[in-house]
């Protein structure tokens, strides 16, 4: 059956490639599809969405300082070239045990113990005190200022160990959705 995903994964992928190389203009590529299927009035982007996400330089271990930075060698080095997303990973609510290492705060361990995880009184996990003092505000502040957008890789469902706080606040949530 895995063999059978990724044959089918494939063969989507290729037809994508296929319908719009990145020599051609939106329009190009829009009447090329026109032509060869006339009732077809898709029209494919010339890449995908363009970003940067903390995870893959990072770890769970970037924090505000690191952050600000990295946004300012974002809006520098990407952004011209058609980046427009700036994306923290789904540990920035976490509060792990760090160490100092060439003047960067390390997390000893490669990925969160739920226990170190920063959530409201709701349940729902928060940017951590530890790592974001100031919150997330500043960096989307910097990234909407130019025009950039900033986002969150968070995984789906709420921790384990913080589920009671959760189930003990549902009612409040009732009439906010």
């Amino acid at each position: 059956m895995r063999k059978l995903k990724n044959l089918l994964f494939a063969i989507v992928l290729a037809g994508l490639m296929a319908g719009c190389t990145g020599s051609q203009s939106i329009k190009e590529s829009s009447a090329k599809n026109e032509d060869k299927n006339a009732k077809s009035n898709v029209i494919l982007a010339q890449t995908p969405p363009l970003g940067w996400n903390s995870f893959d330089s990072y770890s769970i271990t970037i924090y505000e300082e690191v952050a600000l930075k990295e946004i300012d060698a974002f809006i520098d080095k990407f952004a011209p070239h058609g980046y427009g997303y700036f994306v923290i990973d789904n540990a920035l609510f976490a509060s792990p045990k760090t160490v100092m290492h060439k003047g960067y705060m390390m997390a000893i361990a490669d990925k969160p113990d739920p226990s170190e995880c920063s959530v409201n009184e709701y349940g729902i996990p928060v940017p951590s005190k530890q790592f974001f003092p100031k919150g997330l505000k500043p960096m989307v502040d910097k990234l909407h200022d130019k025009g950039l957008k900033f986002g969150v890789h968070i995984m789906r469902g709420i921790l384990f160990n913080h589920m009671e706080l959760y189930l003990l606040n549902i009612h409040k949530f009732k009439n906010n959705f």
